[in-house]
């Protein structure tokens, strides 16, 4: 449904665009939110916080795995089955466990040059970071969907009465 209304682009920017504002919210509220208010309705600020962030982690999870990852899945639709291959590995498997681990990294540097020696004065990097790299997907999206949004909204329109799926990105890769 999501994808017919709103067409590929902006549908797998949803993702993005929730990291983006949940996680810049939550880590703001985290580094200037327990100096202003020491409590929250008689609860300590830390407990508030915790509970915030793990309902934003399942909230970016939930939409990522129900936006995204299907959108990911539909750019592989139109390559033939050995592009599809080299795709999926080079994503799925370079891409996302070298992000894990420059997060991990970056996270782990932070602490030890922490003069605190915890997160909260990291807080400002991270956010940066947490910033550009949410900005860098949704300029990627963005790219994406300049070069195949054509191809990749058309996936989206499909209904149960039209032709094929394959029949149709042959047809839409044939010049015209």
């Amino acid at each position: 449904y999501i994808f017919r209304k709103w067409g590929w682009a902006k549908t797998t920017a949803l993702t993005p665009w929730v990291i983006l504002w949940a996680g810049g919210a939550w880590m703001a509220a985290s580094a200037w939110l327990p100096g202003v208010v020491s409590s929250m309705m008689g609860v300590p600020m830390l407990s508030v916080l915790c509970m915030a962030g793990a309902a934003v982690y399942v909230f970016e999870k939930a939409t990522k795995f129900s936006v995204f990852k299907p959108a990911e899945e539909m750019v592989y639709i139109g390559l033939d089955e050995n592009a599809k291959t080299r795709g999926k590995a080079s994503v799925d498997i370079l891409g996302g466990q070298l992000g894990k681990s420059g997060g991990s990294v970056l996270i782990q540097g932070l602490l030890l040059c922490s003069t605190t020696g915890h997160l909260a004065g990291a807080l400002p990097v991270l956010f940066t970071v947490h910033t550009i790299v949410a900005g860098m997907w949704i300029a990627a999206v963005s790219a994406l969907a300049f070069h195949h949004g054509d191809l990749l909204d058309a996936l989206t329109s499909i209904d149960d009465d039209d032709k094929d799926t394959a029949d149709l990105v042959c047809d839409l890769k044939q010049p015209a």
